[in-house]
């Protein structure tokens, strides 16, 4: 309540092996964070005005000669040799923004 700034660093780490378990916990730990706070602002009498979330660089696909951001990223994912780890990434970054 009458916080400046909210940031929202919460998710399971994604430094581990990709198993199904592990790739639940990551989806739903930055799901079910983001809606926890998403909610306390919505109540809040003063809520904040800036809620910074972390996200993830491995959205963008790759390049060198392009800027990757928000405004003119292009999503990866759909590349034929494209990672499975890769785009298990971009799935939880999709869904969680």
């Amino acid at each position: 309540e009458a916080a400046d700034a909210i940031v929202n660093l919460a998710g399971q780490s994604v430094n581990c092996r990709y198993t199904a378990e592990n790739r639940r916990v990551i989806t739903e730990s930055r799901l079910k964070s983001t809606k926890v706070v998403g909610d306390a602002i919505a109540q809040a009498w003063t809520p904040p005005r800036v809620w910074l979330q972390a996200s993830t660089a491995t959205i963008y696909a790759h390049t060198y000669d392009a800027a990757n951001d928000e405004a003119t990223g292009i999503i990866g994912g759909a590349e034929a040799n494209a990672p499975d780890t890769w785009r298990f990434s971009i799935q939880v970054a999709t869904a969680w923004e």
